[in-house]
């Protein structure tokens, strides 16, 4: 192949803090053009649109400036986890990594002490990276001495999604209204209301009344819902975090969920709860964004369909809280090579982010763009219609919801740090397997003549909220590996 040069040249500036080394541009390079291998885990929807992005990269700005991406698909990240950390053994060679790769965040911190990262921030300017979402980029800023090390591609938050079409039966019934369900104390009120609604309508059977909700992420509920009442759950430290579960937070989160949930008022039946309201046992739960592609369009409840219209609003906040909505990014890492294909590598990242780019790579899957300029509904019509994305129109609603989120409130990203996995468990099964066990009970009660308020009152005490607080703690402080900071506050 004939040889072509390109020429750039370097411009570092030090912060006299000995902080952040920017790098504009890269330093003299002659030779072919540098290739950007990429491994990625996308779904089947965002690899078909990324592989087509890179290859109108290749054809444009990437022949202008000699740079060649090269991407690989892997079934999940767990395989490529098990790549990297083959080749990271010095046996290996370099050939077997790539120059990108799209992995967890948890596993970048992981990779951290490997020292295979590259700090992507030099890369940058300030101006630059002002142009982002700035709590992605600090979701990104993994490196223990805070250097960015995942680079946002997009996120996920969370909405609330209902089947429109059994709420209408129910508003009409009971002057029940839409805007009860912004927050969380005005949604257990409708689903107490909605479960003595159904149980009416049969007044031959004893407490057979409907669940309303459900809850995808217990573990979001736990950190968001803290961020809402005031304090952060895990306060983290370089890659330490310290544990901070508020006695009247957790009895805040309690009275929201596992009330409801002994009483029937709220479900978790199957894999997630968009399989709950197709299968008719919930009308409306909180979920991913990413999840709206997976919101029925008919019930499914034995030998009865039906079809079903949608609504979607922002996930209901505690009353009294901060206007705060969880997020969880989605990125890619940069590994340590040379300052060209580290400059190459960053170069795509920051092409593939632009507005239009970035748009059709995530919102066809329900992901929120990464830079505050993107989240216009003109923008979003305008990247859907110039290259005729197949957005669903649920999707399309849950993006706008979350667009119009992120003009009032704030986003809060999953906190990383040694142990975030062991933890996020903790949160996602531990009051969800107390509620599931504790509402089996409550319905042989019913069953053997109790009522609802019988079954349940032995349920509802302090001492029982006060036990379940300290078994909720203690595993909490095992996962993390440090006790509780202030614990009794």
């Amino acid at each position: 192949m004939k040889r072509k040069i390109w020429i750039f040249i370097m411009s570092a500036v030090i912060w006299s803090n000995g902080g952040c080394n920017p790098i504009q541009t890269i330093k003299m390079y002659s030779g072919d053009p540098v290739t950007v291998t990429v491994w990625h885990d996308f779904n089947s929807i965002q690899r078909a649109v990324f592989e087509e992005l890179a290859a109108e990269f290749n054809e444009t700005v990437g022949k202008e400036k000699g740079i060649l991406v090269a991407a690989q698909g892997f079934t999940d990240a767990e395989e490529i986890k098990a790549k990297i950390n083959a080749g990271i053994k010095p046996e290996a060679g370099r050939e077997a990594m790539p120059d990108l790769v799209s992995v967890p965040a948890d596993f970048v911190l992981e990779m951290e002490d490997t020292g295979i990262l590259a700090d992507i921030s030099q890369y940058l300017s300030e101006a630059e990276l002002s142009e982002y979402m700035d709590s992605y980029i600090e979701a990104g800023k993994i490196g223990r001495n805070g250097e960015l090390r995942l680079f946002p591609l997009a996120a996920a938050s969370e909405v609330l999604m209902i089947n429109k079409t059994d709420w209408d039966l129910f508003a009409e019934a009971t002057g029940a209204e839409l805007a009860q369900l912004e927050t969380k104390e005005g949604l257990v009120a409708a689903a107490q209301s909605y479960y003595e609604w159904t149980d009416a309508q049969t007044p031959e059977l004893v407490e057979d009344g409907r669940a309303f909700y459900g809850q995808d992420s217990l573990a979001g509920l736990f950190m968001n819902g803290s961020m809402q009442l005031g304090k952060e759950l895990f306060q983290v430290d370089a890659d330490q975090a310290a544990l901070q579960a508020d006695r009247d937070i957790m009895r805040h989160i309690w009275d929201f969920y596992y009330i409801p949930y002994i009483k029937g008022y709220f479900k978790a039946f199957g894999n997630y709860r968009s399989d709950d309201v197709r299968s008719g046992e919930i009308v409306a739960f909180t979920g991913s964004t990413a999840g709206s592609l997976f919101f029925p369009k008919e019930i499914e409840k034995g030998t009865d369909h039906y079809p079903i219209d949608y609504a979607v609003m922002p996930a209901p906040l505690f009353e009294d809280g901060a206007h705060y909505m969880g997020q969880e990014v989605t990125g890619m890492a940069v590994m340590k090579t040379s300052p060209e294909e580290e400059y190459a590598a960053v170069t795509f990242l920051q092409w593939l982010a632009q507005d239009g780019h970035n748009i059709a790579f995530g919102c066809p899957s329900g992901y929120l763009p990464v830079k505050k300029t993107a989240y216009q509904k003109l923008k979003l019509d305008l990247a859907i219609a110039e290259r005729e994305l197949d957005v669903m129109p649920q999707t399309y609603e849950t993006l706008l919801t979350a667009f119009q989120y992120a003009e009032n409130g704030s986003f809060y990203p999953v906190p990383v740090f040694a142990g975030i996995s062991d933890a996020a468990r903790v949160l996602e099964f531990h009051l969800r397997e107390k509620a599931g066990t504790d509402r089996e009970t409550v319905r042989a009660r019913i069953a053997g003549g109790m009522s609802l308020n019988e079954a349940t009152a032995d349920f509802m005490t302090e001492a029982e909220f006060e036990s379940w607080y300290q078994s909720f703690c203690a595993a909490l402080e095992e996962a993390v590996g440090i006790p509780q900071k202030d614990a009794d506050q």
